[in-house]
């Protein structure tokens, strides 16, 4: 009996010894099945987000195609009423040249300085959860209903104070739906895989559009002999068929805005100081300061081709066009030869070439050209070629950092500021060339020191070499530093309360341990930037000012 009982007990042991080996069988069979799928999973999960980020890099799409034709319309916009503009205020309201140059420098020009207070108000206050659409919307009807009420008062003579009010606001709502395309080129550049590319896109085709601008005005003026009204009236017309339908379809990423109005523009301003301080962005802002601010010889080089060299008013418009085309070409050889190029490099080897081409223009003040067999206008023209597209892939690198360096929640007011600053710099630089080309006595009808005016601004160009270490050595850099920003202030545009998170002791005392790993933030760099920003803006409208008031003088 007993070894009955023990034999069943030990086959009932073999028999539970052998479910359990067929338990952990089918166990591991499971977890091997669930590994496959949640594998399978992930990776699906990575081809959706892949398939994602390439349709957001897309600006050809339904969802984007506001950004191309935007540019487009810009490029137009921009070109296309310029010409019959200054002859209706010549010709027809007998402007003075003080009033033209009130019109064309304060008036239509202070616009370009608000971009960074336009950025800054759609970062902070969206509307209905949307922070670029409604705003593009706005400019875009704000701009459009402008020209159009100018092209269709009744008097053929309007008023120049209606002029000047109709022009601002026709300009401030170009210049509002253009800083929500950059800010919207901006989020987009993030997702491409090939940093440049929708850039030099956009770029293209804004200067596609001048070119337009530029011929079919001119050919509407010389040949249909039509009024400088009706070409304001078209003016208006052309965003209002092409653009506005267009930012209907556009995507814009809603955001979730906690806490008070007041909480969220504090919490802007700190957020933009903080990324301000930080080296990725002001040693950078520094060296386009300088890349921007040198001076130039060429206000006084176009007065010499239309003064002694006979140049006609058509000839020179032909050149300017030719000018774009030629930065067209820079803009696509950048795009598809030397994106992936060391900025370090690139930056040496094109600004050493554009400094020696553009010396190539003492050839045709010294009437070289002539002892050689060539034409002046053959020179000009290949020199004009030549010369424009070395510089817009020169100035490729420097749309594209800006780009890439901007952080998540600030994108429009901080890409808005880096153009300003590179607006304001021009502007500087456009002072300093008029009192080098005063004090050389350089005139309408003098030009015995314009080689000395264009050999120091050739040899200016090479002075931005001396701050190459100040510049990121490529865009991969530059995102690098963009989400090192990001997570010193854990920016996250959907949780946007009271003061960042980022901005607490514990916090602080993490960023700066991780601040002591690739740079320390520097508030006197931070200062100085604000401080060329600043009193680069209070100087050029200064500049302006006074020489309104000399030109009213001489009038």
């Amino acid at each position: 009996m007993s070894f009955e009982l023990a034999d069943l007990s030990e086959n009932n042991r073999e028999f539970d010894e052998d479910e359990h080996d067929n338990i952990l069988r089918k166990a591991d069979k499971i977890l091997e099945s669930e590994k496959l799928l949640n594998n399978g999973n992930n990776n699906s999960s990575g081809d959706d987000e892949i398939k994602e980020n390439d349709e957001r890099a897309q600006i050809f799409n339904l969802k984007s195609i506001a950004i191309p034709i935007f540019y487009f319309t810009l490029g137009f916009l921009l070109r296309f009423p310029s010409l019959p503009l200054r002859l209706y205020l010549r010709n027809t309201i007998g402007a003075t040249p003080g009033q033209q140059a009130v019109v064309f420098a304060v008036v239509m020009g202070m616009p370009w300085n608000l971009k960074v207070f336009i950025g800054f108000f759609s970062d902070t206050v969206p509307i209905r959860g949307q922070r670029r659409k409604p705003y593009m919307f706005f400019g875009t009807i704000l701009c459009t209903t402008s020209w159009l009420l100018f092209g269709l008062y009744p008097s053929e003579k309007a008023p120049i104070g209606i002029i000047c009010l109709l022009l601002f606001f026709a300009v401030l709502g170009m210049i509002i739906a253009d800083v929500m395309s950059d800010a919207l080129v901006v989020e987009r550049v993030k997702f491409e895989k090939k940093k440049g590319g929708i850039q030099s896109v956009v770029w293209m085709l804004r200067f596609f559009g001048g070119v337009c601008g530029y011929l079919i005005s001119g050919w509407l003026m010389e040949y249909g002999n039509v009024h400088p009204k009706t070409i304001f009236f078209i003016t208006g017309f052309v965003p209002l068929v092409t653009l506005l339908p267009s930012v209907y379809f556009l995507e814009d990423q809603r955001v979730l805005v906690k806490g008070t109005q007041k909480e969220e523009s504090l919490e802007k301003l700190w957020i933009l100081w903080d990324t301000l301080q930080s080296p990725y962005i002001w040693k950078p802002m520094v060296f386009i300061y300088i890349f921007a601010s040198g001076p130039n010889a060429g206000d006084a080089f176009s007065n010499f081709l239309l003064g002694p060299l006979g140049f006609t008013e058509s000839t020179y418009s032909y050149l300017l066009t030719i000018g774009m085309l030629s930065q067209m070409a820079g803009a696509f050889i950048y795009r598809k030869y030397l994106s992936d190029v060391n900025w370090h490099k690139l930056f040496c080897i094109t600004l050493l070439v554009g400094s020696c081409l553009s010396a190539t223009q003492l050839i045709l003040v010294s009437r070289l050209n002539v002892k050689w067999g060539i034409p002046d206008i053959v020179f000009a023209f290949g020199d004009e070629i030549i010369n424009d597209t070395v510089a817009f892939i020169i100035q490729m690198p420097t749309l594209v950092m800006c780009a890439a360096l901007c952080p998540k929640g600030i994108e429009g007011v901080l890409y808005a500021l880096m153009v300003c600053v590179n607006n304001i710099a021009l502007s500087v630089g456009g002072a300093v060339s008029g009192a080098l080309t005063d004090s050389l006595g350089i005139t309408n009808t003098n030009f015995e020191k314009l080689f000395e005016l264009v050999l120091i601004a050739s040899l200016a160009t090479l002075l931005p070499i001396l701050f190459l270490p100040c510049v990121p050595k490529d865009a991969k850099e530059c995102e690098e530093a963009a989400k090192e920003l990001e997570a010193e202030n854990n920016f996250d545009e959907t949780l946007m309360q009271g003061r960042p998170r980022g901005s607490s002791d514990a916090d602080r005392s993490n960023n700066n341990t991780n601040r002591k790993k690739k740079g320390q933030k520097s508030k006197w760099g931070g200062g100085l930037l604000v401080f060329l920003l600043v009193a680069g803006l209070i100087f050029s409208i200064s500049d302006t000012a006074y020489k309104l008031s000399y030109k009213d003088d001489e009038d």
